[in-house]
């Protein structure tokens, strides 16, 4: 992939579709449940990076644009996700509502790599990076309010089971950030007193662990757990923290490549090919979402032209949150008789989002007139 100039994360994926298509005894779908601890801890990585890079500072004189931007995201292409998949693919509307919770979801990764990438710097990179950050802890939102719902036995029938599960899925958020807040600070207590900052890196790792362990036992989002403590170091030691970042960095693309891997082996590439209106549909549906939600939300911020234009497209990766939360449906109960479709659509999807996602981006960038602007 990398030689076609093609995101890496594709080749992933494509080679655990290979890797499934031969049935090897040691990874059949039988197997799979042993890898859950090395795909727990990728995800609560992946959670960690995007909580990090809200850092409350940079983030004061955008507001106004992210708080809209976050309401419109929330709202318009759910609308718009759940309208295609329930009213035209014709799938339950719990289904319909788990594909809007995975079409929310960002690629934070991939968008500030190809911001670095192009030494992109200005006001349209200062709201995309940001917004792509905050965008995941939505998605990760809508997802704990339909899987609250779906808990509680209660049949969802239209989008009025928001209003009931909102409360219990806020009160799931509360401890989730206590349960962040808490170990980062527990980390940094360490850091300074006993471990030093040589030793930064490992025990980041650990507080992942140990975030997502507790939130576990708890029976709270593991993810939101993870991404709190993400925001919690990044705003409170920041320099220490990107250290830690590195640290984890030298054997990231390992733990991604195994990660990806695993969710292309659990797709049936037999049954995407029956789907691909689906696919199609999902794809378009999230792309129009993003496009009018971004335009709404930054007309009514008074943003200038090029973010009101060009954002939406900058948005449009998909990445390992969405992977997240596919990979949860396997073990929603509610949702067995769907699950698979579910993963297939939407891998089926992102493969096709990672041939032209950072693409976009790139493209944004360019209209915006940023690239190049990043200086040392």
């Amino acid at each position: 992939m990398s030689r076609l100039k093609l995101p890496r994360v594709t080749g992933w994926i494509i080679t655990g579709i290979g890797l499934g298509a031969l049935k090897l005894d040691a990874l059949g779908l039988e197997h799979l449940g042993s890898f859950y601890p090395l795909t727990d801890f990728v995800l609560g990585y992946i959670a960690f990076t995007v909580g990090s890079h809200l850092n409350i500072s940079q983030l004061r004189n955008a507001g106004k644009r992210l708080s809209l931007l976050i309401l419109a995201e929330a709202t318009i292409t759910p609308a718009i996700v759940v309208f295609a998949m329930y009213g035209i693919g014709g799938f339950p509307i719990a289904v319909s509502f788990v594909f809007a919770a995975i079409a929310v979801a960002g690629a934070p990764g991939t968008t500030v790599l190809v911001v670095r990438e192009a030494q992109a710097s200005g006001v349209f990179v200062k709201t995309l990076v940001a917004a792509v950050a905050l965008i995941d802890v939505v998605a990760v939102t809508m997802f704990v309010i339909v899987d609250t719902e779906l808990s509680s036995g209660a049949p969802i029938t239209g989008p009025g089971f928001i209003l009931t599960a909102f409360p219990y899925a806020l009160k799931s958020l509360a401890i989730a950030a206590a349960i962040g807040f808490a170990v980062a600070l527990s980390v940094i207590v360490l850091v300074r007193t006993i471990f030093g900052h040589k030793l930064i890196g490992a025990t980041m790792v650990t507080s992942i662990i140990i975030a997502w362990g507790i939130a576990e036992q708890l029976d709270v989002s593991s993810i939101l757990a993870c991404t709190f403590v993400g925001v919690t170091l990044g705003n409170l030691i920041h320099d220490q923290e990107r250290a830690g970042e590195a640290y984890v960095n030298n054997f990231g693309d390992i733990l991604f490549t195994a990660f990806y891997t695993l969710a292309g082996i659990r797709l049936d590439f037999g049954s995407v090919i029956p789907l691909a209106g689906m696919v199609a549909l999902f794809f378009g549906a999230r792309v129009v979402g993003k496009v009018i939600s971004t335009y709404v939300s930054m007309s009514l911020a008074g943003a200038v032209v090029s973010v009101r234009k060009y954002l939406g497209i900058a948005l449009i990766p998909h990445g390992g949150v969405a992977v997240g939360i596919m990979l949860f449906t396997q073990s929603e109960p509610m949702l067995a008789e769907h699950a698979d479709v579910i993963l297939s659509v939407g891998l089926a999807a992102l493969a096709v989002n990672q041939l032209i996602g950072p693409s976009a981006t790139r493209l944004a960038l360019r209209k915006a007139g940023e690239i190049g602007r990043d200086r040392p």
